[in-house]
């Protein structure tokens, strides 16, 4: 299946419609999102070295949960144990990280952000950007990653199954990133913002979604 920008669901004209009037040479506010160990932080270090203003959600939520003094590995390995327990943290997370992302990118109205939040689209902030990158690496090299960095096999399905799949995510998404390797996710990073206007002008980046 190929994914194009500007031709993903309705998600692009829903925002375009919402962004009706605007100069698309400002500055643009991206989400930034993908599957576990899909690479996306990988994309984001890319982001700031090429001069945007970069956000990490998972920061965010390490910060929310140092402020209520909690942990959130112990959090989330309890969570894990529990369907509900995961239910109740996910609906009181969600909200907290919306929030103060909406407050970073009003802090931010005259630069150039790229905001990753791995469950963006579950989280409800699709709206907050102008666009939304998907970064996607086929699950079993996502599964290599993870396991390389010390998650348990059992884990990683666990916490994959909890998100929208690869091809939920590229449907709704305005661009779609293969992550192979680093030196192939830059390539597409710079062909990305060599875009004009990257909400309107079409540009097949990556192919293939599985």
């Amino acid at each position: 299946m190929n994914y194009t920008l500007g031709r993903k669901s309705q998600s692009l004209k829903k925002r375009a419609a919402r962004n009706k009037g605007r100069a698309y040479s400002r500055p643009l506010h991206l989400g930034l999102t993908g599957g576990l160990a899909s690479g996306k932080s990988s994309a984001l270090k890319i982001f700031k070295a090429l001069g945007w203003k970069t956000i990490s959600a998972d920061e965010i939520v390490h910060q929310i949960y140092s402020e209520k003094g909690e942990s959130l590995e112990r959090l989330r390995q309890e969570a894990t144990q529990s369907p509900r327990a995961l239910k109740k943290l996910e609906a009181w997370i969600h909200p907290q990280v919306r929030k103060r992302v909406r407050k970073d990118l009003k802090e931010n109205e005259g630069r150039s952000v790229v905001v990753e939040v791995p469950l963006l689209f579950e989280g409800k902030l699709a709206s907050a950007f102008d666009a939304v990158l998907f970064v996607y690496a086929p699950k079993s090299l996502r599964k290599k990653r993870a396991v390389k960095r010390g998650m348990s096999p059992k884990l990683f399905e666990k916490l994959d199954s909890r998100q929208y799949s690869a091809k939920e995510k590229a449907k709704l998404s305005d661009l779609v990133l293969l992550n192979l390797d680093k030196k192939k996710l830059r390539q597409q990073i710079l062909a990305f913002q060599k875009l004009s206007c990257p909400l309107k002008r079409a540009a097949t980046i990556s192919k293939s979604i599985k």
